[in-house]
């Protein structure tokens, strides 16, 4: 994996591909141009462009329709330290970007008579720039929902999260959905600061996590909390008082059932490592460190987990490093439980496909540390991977994998023609 090459005129935006099942049976699958570096950027001044910013990368999204939508950093007239961040999001047939929203804008409707904190602005969307650029601001929902995450100008409401409803056609408002201070509903204690927000269903229930616990909000935004920091609980696998320490990966389903996976202290020891799931308030452990399953090398287990995610069927898919002797490796791998148990997608080391020549290396790239994992419908998993073998070099050793029943498929490489550009431009980064 190599750093973006300046040669060309306009520059790939994130990724500049985005994949979605167009036939879900079939696998087929897209990749198109949303938007580049350079380009004109949609709701702004005229001359106003997406500037190419590392330090505010964040991964762009996209839903189970295919609409898109991504933070984006801007430069031209007018743009200052203070209008510079803003979210874009596709239209229902995926043909044009319409902005969502930027800093310097209101942060609450002045007709909302819910909240009142005249002039608050919005002041950014990636709250966090140096912790975690793995997580995906903002969020958007099959229906056409899009909840982002912002920090404002006004010390009373710092942070929060937001949603614009049916983005773009029939209301398309901002509206605040859950700010600082919110009190959860038991035990009536404030959310505090309002760290990662990763998943949002359809009926905008959103699970995000505070320097309390991981919280859920319902379509009332009303808070309960899944599981608060270091409270006592019995786990089904794992056992008695288990206390929950860290969050790194959440999601929630359209029934309303959490996953997430986080470390947890018990009976003295620390630095466990587990996924839970919580259905209707019972909380259970399917998977924690020490474990092995299907294609992992002799003498290896389950260490860290990475990425949790889940579909409409509730099959999961995870990712995890791998730990040795009681220590953490480089080693990776990729499972999806499906009705006929855990299923090995790709292990490092693993062959790729068919080509015993070529072996996977690991699953994260240079901007998203912990990979990049999506689980369709269909079953299938979609994986960022590394590769090295016969042929490999630096220009073409990172993609993305396409995984169904058992079947590996290359869906993009570095090297491959960029959809849309001239002859020659070619992905020199994923």
């Amino acid at each position: 994996m190599k750093r973006p090459s300046c040669s060309f005129p306009r520059f790939l935006l994130f990724l500049v591909l985005l994949l979605f099942l167009k036939h879900p049976l079939s696998g087929q699958t897209e990749v198109r141009t949303v938007a580049l570096f350079g380009e004109e950027a949609p709701g702004t001044a005229t001359g106003t462009t997406f500037f190419r910013d590392y330090q505010y990368y964040r991964p762009p999204v996209i839903n189970d329709s295919g609409r898109v939508a991504f933070v984006g950093v801007l430069t031209g007239p007018g743009v200052n330290d203070t209008t510079k961040y803003g979210i874009w999001g596709e239209n229902g047939n995926r043909t044009l970007l319409h902005l969502v929203a930027r800093s310097g804008d209101p942060a609450f409707d002045p007709n909302d008579t819910s909240v009142s904190f005249p002039g608050t602005v919005f002041t950014n969307f990636v709250p966090f720039p140096a912790a975690n650029p793995a997580i995906a601001i903002p969020i958007f929902t099959k229906s056409g929902n899009i909840m982002f995450q912002a920090v404002t100008s006004n010390p009373s409401v710092p942070s929060g999260i937001w949603i614009a409803e049916q983005f773009p056609f029939l209301d398309p408002t901002v509206k605040a959905y859950v700010n600082q201070p919110t009190f959860i509903s038991p035990p009536w204690e404030s959310i505090g600061s309002i760290g990662q927000l990763q998943r949002v269903n359809d009926r905008n229930e959103v699970v995000f996590a505070s320097n309390v616990g991981l919280l859920l909000s319902n379509q009332a935004s009303q808070i309960s909390p899944v599981l608060l920091s270091g409270q006592s609980v019995n786990i089904p696998g794992l056992g008695d008082d288990v206390r929950l320490s860290t969050v790194s990966s959440m999601i929630v389903t359209e029934s309303g059932t959490v996953g997430f996976t986080g470390s947890f202290s018990q009976g003295g020891f620390v630095n466990n490592y587990a996924i839970f799931t919580s259905r209707g308030g019972v909380l259970n452990a399917p998977f924690h460190s020490t474990q092995t399953l299907p294609g992992i090398p002799s003498g290896y287990t389950l260490g860290t987990f990475s990425i949790i995610t889940m579909n409409r069927s509730e099959q999961l898919a995870f990712s995890s490093l791998l730990s040795l002797g009681g220590g953490l490796t480089t080693y990776q791998g990729i499972w999806v439980v499906r009705g006929t148990g855990v299923e090995v997608v790709a292990v490092t080391g693993m062959p790729v496909g068919g080509d015993t020549s070529v072996i996977f290396s690991g699953f994260a790239n240079g901007f998203n540390q912990t990979g990049t994992l999506h689980l369709t419908d269909a079953g299938a998993v979609v994986f960022f991977a590394t590769v090295y073998g016969a042929g490999i070099t630096v220009d073409n050793n990172d993609g993305v994998w396409q995984w169904k029943d058992g079947s590996l498929q290359s869906v993009v490489r570095e090297g491959d023609h960029v959809p849309g550009q001239d002859s020659g431009v070619v992905f020199s980064n994923l």
